[in-house]
């Protein structure tokens, strides 16, 4: 009998071993596993980020020429900073108000920006309220009713946007 009690302590130790090894494979895939999650929550936050900072500056500018598709409602115009910077911006003029005031949408240190003032204002381009990260905005018109914008978005995304203008007939101020 007391060749069993041994055989059975042994066993048990043996399974407890067992189960402890068990336990920390388990624990450590499950480690493993949050990890992996984490990466790719982070990985994908990241880029869904990035896809609205793209989506939502198109979408804004969609929305502003829509708005002001009307004839002498959208002008290119360049800007002047006291400090000698000059910039291409879009100029949406409003109709039917008085004073007439004049939105100014453009990139400025790194930002898209829209500066609402009336018309004959002296104004810094650093006025402008930031809407989205944004480079290299250039305005053209490449056909009579085309008007294209590109820019290129925080990722070094270069997007290009082609509007076809119904009523606005373009003025270079």
């Amino acid at each position: 009998m007391f060749k069993i009690f041994l055989f059975d302590r042994r066993k048990t130790r043996v399974a407890s071993f067992f189960l402890i090894i068990l336990f920390l494979f388990f624990s450590l895939a499950n480690s493993f596993v949050i990890i992996s999650g984490a990466k790719i929550y982070y990985n994908n936050s990241k880029k869904i980020n990035e896809l609205f900072n793209i989506r939502s500056c198109s979408a804004y500018l969609t929305q502003k020429i829509d708005e002001y598709d009307y004839e002498n409602g959208i002008k290119i115009s360049q800007l002047y900073d006291s400090s000698g910077t000059t910039t291409t911006a879009l100029a949406l003029c409003s109709r039917d108000t008085s004073p007439s005031y004049i939105t100014y949408i453009y990139v400025y240190n790194g930002y898209l920006r829209e500066l609402v003032i009336t018309e004959n204002s002296i104004f810094s381009l650093d006025a402008g309220q930031k809407i989205a990260i944004a480079k290299d905005f250039k305005i053209s018109l490449p056909y009579a009713k085309l008007l294209t914008i590109e820019y290129t978005a925080s990722t070094n995304h270069h997007e290009v946007l082609d509007f076809f203008l119904h009523s606005a007939k373009i003025v270079y101020i």
